[in-house]
């Protein structure tokens, strides 16, 4: 195998902690399940007939109420394999610890499976991280198309091209044993209005062939000739890169060289805009005028076939871009430094004996990097990397370690979020992860949880609901003019029920009261000490945050939901104190100076240690 690819599946978590407080209004403020799993991942429904509760709500105040386990609805993401094929030497594995995974299968730490596809469900807000171990082998595959911008002074190069094929795979040894060459000229024909493409040798591992091949141009080099614009250059790298099967590239490593040694002058233009293959006769024949073209969208093309650009020009070239800067306008060498996504350049010597060496660094520098496919909506993807020289990259740095040579191993660490549920449904949306120059590749597919399995069970018509509307996972839905509980109540007036409702979609009175001529009349409770309350009766003084049991910690009220903590103590659930007199050291200073006092505990920072971070192990 020619790559190694280790997918570690590490746990299944939050998109963020979030706030308490803000979570458990979310929560409460959905009207059905499906709401109530979308506003935070946080959220559970009990779907228990008459719950005395508003349905939705944190898992663990929902269970505190009395939801029994079987009614609780609080679907959390999985793993599923797509297809299980065994092959010999697997080139994907798939570990982790106590993962679900579907079909039978549980991935273990250090097991091994195949194939290289599976499907993730996740709901909103939720992440699911996993890592790429990637290392590069030496019986992985490249090709190197040399594409030479042919004038009259680069005759001296040519002799030491002859032997590039024999020398090139010495010096690769270590790190392909599977390499093959390909050639190609940019050349002004006689009477040819400007520079044309021609394709010389497809990519081949018969080096004689190649040597062959350079030695019939070099009897062929041209006099001398004028400057015709650089549109031969974009042809070229275009036709290289699209001209798959003519010019015989492989699922592996792509490098296409560019050698010249004279800037090549005027606008950037090329024989087309098509992005397809037009060569006849292995020349570059055009359907249509040579036209203007954007510059970004024509090396695109380069950077979607995933090959690699070694600009190898002389010195003089160089320096005169560099004194012109790189951005100059219409200019072929900088605008390919700037847009190409990998591009490596090198000074190519008088004759171009050093161009072995230019192309074994431009491999090495290259290094490993990850391409994705388009992210659907609704779904983020992240990278983390810690590259060879242990520097941590993240987001679009992270995609790419330089310097990866045979036998070194990089770990790439990504995150898949679902942010919101797609618009056109929970359909399966997918995903496609592949490290450039490796023919393998990982794809995913994320299955949005956007419903429950109780939703799936509605009766209409419920007895439960007096006839009058559906009941669905617990709670009714009235049909109009219906309100209550159980559809109790006839509304004569629509413009009063809706008065009841705190958005469009709500249900009437928070499912906590009834509408009375369009003003919300709450509940009671067996306990009187706990109410409804709010213009809705959203609100509630019993579902507040406990601490060892005791509502607000016993130090604070609970009001819509939230603690109000009494003076001297914090926290969600009132559960810190803001005393100090256990954080004071023996010389009277808070945790002597030398960290914080939080909850009458002192963190210490710095080297400082011990109760009170008088202790200074290291000082």
């Amino acid at each position: 195998m020619d790559w190694k690819l280790i997918c570690l599946i590490l746990l299944m978590g939050l998109f963020s902690p979030g706030n308490s407080e803000t979570d458990r209004n979310r929560c409460v403020s959905a009207s059905n399940c499906a709401e109530c799993i979308q506003a935070d991942p946080s959220c559970a429904w009990c779907s228990e007939p008459y719950f005395h509760l508003a349905p939705c709500g944190k898992l663990k105040d929902l269970r505190r109420a009395g939801c029994q386990l079987s009614q609780l609805h609080d679907p959390h993401g999985s793993l599923e394999i797509l297809s299980h094929t065994h092959v010999p030497n697997p080139t994907i594995e798939v570990s982790g610890s106590s993962m679900e995974v579907t079909k039978g299968t549980m991935v273990e730490a250090g097991a091994q499976v195949q194939p290289r596809r599976f499907n993730v469900s996740l709901r909103p807000g939720e992440a699911w991280s996993f890592s790429l171990q990637l290392s590069p082998t030496s019986d992985q595959p490249m090709d190197v198309y040399y594409l030479l911008d042919l004038s009259p002074s680069m005759k001296d190069h040519l002799e030491n091209i002859l032997q590039l094929g024999t020398r090139l795979a010495q010096k690769m040894a270590h790190v392909t044993k599977d390499l093959r060459l390909g050639f190609g000229l940019i050349e002004t024909s006689a009477g040819a209005k400007a520079p044309q493409f021609r394709h010389v040798l497809s990519l081949t591992g018969d080096f004689q062939r190649f040597t062959e091949a350079i030695g019939q141009v070099r009897s062929q080099a041209p006099g001398e000739e004028e400057d015709r614009g650089q549109q031969g250059a974009v042809d070229a790298m275009v036709q290289v890169s699209v001209c798959q099967e003519e010019i015989g590239w492989r699922n592996g490593t792509r490098l296409l060289v560019y050698s010249a040694d004279r800037k090549r002058q005027g606008d950037f233009v090329a024989g087309s805009k098509a992005k397809t293959c037009q060569l006849q006769n292995n020349v570059y024949t055009p359907s249509g005028s040579p036209q203007r073209v954007n510059a970004r969208r024509t090396f695109d093309t380069v950077n979607a076939n995933d090959i690699t650009v070694l600009l190898a020009v002389t010195d003089d070239l160089l320096k005169n871009n560099q004194r012109s800067g790189t951005s100059s306008k219409g200019d072929f060498i900088a605008l390919a430094q700037k847009l190409i996504a990998h591009n490596t350049e090198g000074t190519l010597s008088g004759n171009s004996d050093n161009l072995v060496d230019l192309i074994v660094n431009a491999h090495s520098s290259r290094g490993i990097s990850l391409k994705n496919s388009p992210v659907p909506e609704g779904v983020t993807l992240t990278y983390r990397t810690r590259c060879l020289d242990g520097l941590l990259r993240e987001g679009e740095d992270g995609t790419a370690c330089r310097n990866v040579s045979v036998g070194h191993q990089v770990v790439f660490n990504l995150s898949l979020v679902l942010t919101q549920c797609p618009k056109q449904g929970p359909l399966p949306q997918a995903i496609s992860i592949k490290p450039l120059g490796f023919p393998e590749q990982l794809d995913v597919e994320i299955k949005p949880v956007c419903s429950c399995d109780c939703q799936k069970q509605r009766v209409e018509n419920s007895l439960a609901c007096g006839t009058n509307g559906a009941l669905e996972c617990g709670v009714c839905r009235c049909d109009k003019p219906h309100a209550g509980l159980h559809c109790e109540t006839e509304l004569v007036d629509d413009s009063l029920y809706d008065q009841c409702r705190q958005t469009a979609t709500s249900p009437v009175c928070s499912n906590s009261g009834d509408c009375v001529e369009g003003m919300c009349e709450c509940m009671s409770r067996p306990d009187p000490n706990e109410r409804y309350s709010g213009r809705y009766c959203e609100c509630d003084n019993f579902t507040c945050e406990r601490a060892n049991g005791v509502l607000c910690g016993g130090h604070g009220r609970c009001e819509c939901g939230r603690c109000v903590c009494d003076v001297d103590w914090t926290g969600s659930s009132c559960d810190c104190s803001m005393g100090i007199a256990s954080c004071l050291a023996s010389n009277q200073l808070i945790c002597n100076n030398q960290g914080n006092c939080m909850c009458e505990k002192c963190v210490c920072s710095n080297m400082y240690r011990g109760v009170t971070c008088e202790d200074c192990p290291f000082c």
